[in-house]
């Protein structure tokens, strides 16, 4: 019975040319994906009968009501087939949109330095394509994990853009989602919540370092540095561990919210360059 539904998933790929996947429109991960599988049923509908409807009849002829969870089955598997191969052909498009490339190697969250890659368990990292954003090696990725276990397990997934900084600096975290997920995280016994003199940017953000970094962290957030973050229309929690940049946003996966990360990205290092290099020179100088 799940003889055919297996070959039907498995040679769908074949079913889908480059020529057909060319053809496809949309401006999210979802558009392609239900694309996709409306092409598919339309071109192969016989196909697509024999693949999933006769298991289904088969099922029902022998358990009847009990074997209702059998197309439900199917239809879930199916689902997730499509929803697969439409998020990497996205994702495929959206790296070369904006010049970079799909990395297909495994990467292992638990090697990341940011704090948020420290939760839950069943940790994983997706679509990650790499490149260069404000001449700085970068990547992008969809972050996922899991809180909790049994009925009360919550998945949490996170759009992610990891910059690699020429400087190492001590932990700060820019929490601007204000999440309380993430606030259990941070309140370890060697982070802290730092205030400022602006009560407008804590109205917006809260800000958290590293025991004995707070120094730093006022060289780091000078006012310019503050009222370019206050000044953007979508906020978004900013890391920086030691040689690291990472920008967090619930994944959200669409052409305006990547492009709203990139372009957040690029303003939040070309404004760290400029600060980083300044801070860079006065420590060369007390030195020398």
């Amino acid at each position: 019975m799940f003889t055919n539904t297996v070959t039907a998933l498995s040679t769908m790929k074949k079913w889908i040319d480059e020529a057909t996947l060319a053809q496809l429109e949309g401006e999210s991960a979802r558009d392609i994906s239900k694309a996709l599988m409306l092409l598919v049923i339309k071109r192969h509908p016989w196909r697509c009968v024999f693949g999933f409807g006769v298991p289904t009849a088969v099922a029902w002829a022998l358990f009847g009501l009990g074997g209702f969870p059998v197309p439900l089955f199917m239809l879930s598997v199916g689902y997730f087939y499509f929803w697969s191969l439409g998020t990497q052909v996205f994702m495929e498009r959206y790296a070369q949109r904006i010049g970079f490339v799909l990395d297909h190697t495994t990467h292992d969250p638990e090697a990341e330095t940011g704090i948020v890659f420290h939760r839950g368990h069943t940790k994983n990292i997706a679509y990650r394509m790499v490149g260069t954003i404000a001449s700085f090696r970068s990547a992008l990725y969809v972050y996922g994990y899991t809180v909790g276990s049994g009925k009360h397990a919550k998945r949490y997934l996170t759009t992610v853009i990891d910059v690699q900084l020429p400087y190492a600096l001590p932990r700060i975290y820019l929490d601007a989602q204000k999440d309380a997920s993430i606030r259990a995280v941070l309140g370890s016994p060697h982070i802290e919540q730092l205030t400022l003199e602006s009560n407008e940017f804590h109205r917006l953000f809260d800000l958290y370092v590293e025991d004995g970094a707070q120094v730093e962290a006022l060289q780091v957030f000078t006012p310019d540095f503050m009222a370019t973050l206050m000044d953007q229309e979508q906020h978004v929690d900013i890391e920086i561990a030691h040689g690291q940049m990472y920008l967090y946003q619930n994944a959200s996966l669409t052409t305006s919210h990547l492009d709203m990360l990139i372009s957040r990205a690029t303003m939040v290092v070309g404004a760290l360059s400029r600060t980083l290099s300044s801070l860079d020179r006065h420590r060369r100088a007390l030195t020398r």
